[in-house]
């Protein structure tokens, strides 16, 4: 049987933008990534065939140390925020691209591909503590067919 958490950390090792991610839990840290399952597989419905649509959900957890005071919005000053919102939305970009391409995660022979996709269109920000360490989240579904075996 596949371990459909540890082909998805193979399959996000593809993606440029992560050279190093975490399974579940890391450390509330600058330059840290994480992956966090939400639903392994969750059943959503059953085809006449007996093939069954599954769901995959999970979240990319990144922390990043942010400016938290108030920068101007200028063409001379650079903004540490929004360098950090555009490589998390490299990564949003790539799974768009794999999408496109039909590229998937394997799950087994049984296991047809439907859709891969990123759940909101931005990477979100889940908090900022008091020394600004920055917590940004990306919600994934990747969508399948379970079909019977022969």
């Amino acid at each position: 049987m596949i371990d459909k958490n540890k082909e998805f950390i193979r399959y996000l090792r593809g993606c440029p933008e992560i050279d190093k991610i975490y399974i579940s839990f890391a450390d509330a840290k600058s330059e840290t990534r994480s992956f966090v399952p939400l639903t392994n597989s969750r059943h959503v419905k059953t085809y006449i065939d007996g093939g069954k649509l599954m769901y995959f959900d999970f979240v990319i957890v990144d922390y990043s140390q942010s400016n938290i005071n108030p920068v101007p919005m200028d063409d001379n000053k650079v903004n540490k925020n929004i360098l950090d919102l555009a490589e998390l939305q490299k990564i949003i970009d790539w799974v768009n691209t794999q999408k496109e391409e039909r590229n998937f995660p394997a799950f087994g022979e049984d296991c047809e591909p439907e859709e891969l996709y990123s759940l909101t269109a931005n990477p979100g920000i889940a908090g900022v503590d008091q020394n600004g360490l920055a917590k940004y989240t990306i919600q994934i579904r990747y969508e399948y067919v379970e079909r019977m075996k022969k």
